[in-house]
């Protein structure tokens, strides 16, 4: 399977109603809310990962630098 480039790069995270098919279909990982989220990237990022949080991200097109 072929992936985006940037998918190589990060892991996208996303709070939503959709389902998780839905979800996993544009390449995302599905969460339930913002504790859930951070949780599951403590745990496979370690205590002190970073992240970017886009609280309306529908309404934002992000772009790689």
């Amino acid at each position: 399977m072929l992936l985006p480039r940037w998918q190589k790069k990060v892991e996208v995270i996303l709070i939503s109603s959709l389902a998780n098919e839905e979800v996993y279909k544009l390449f995302f990982t599905p969460m339930d809310n913002l504790a859930q989220a951070i949780d599951y990237a403590k745990g496979k990022y370690g205590e002190d990962f970073q992240a970017y949080i886009l609280p309306s991200g529908n309404t934002v097109l992000p772009q790689l630098v």
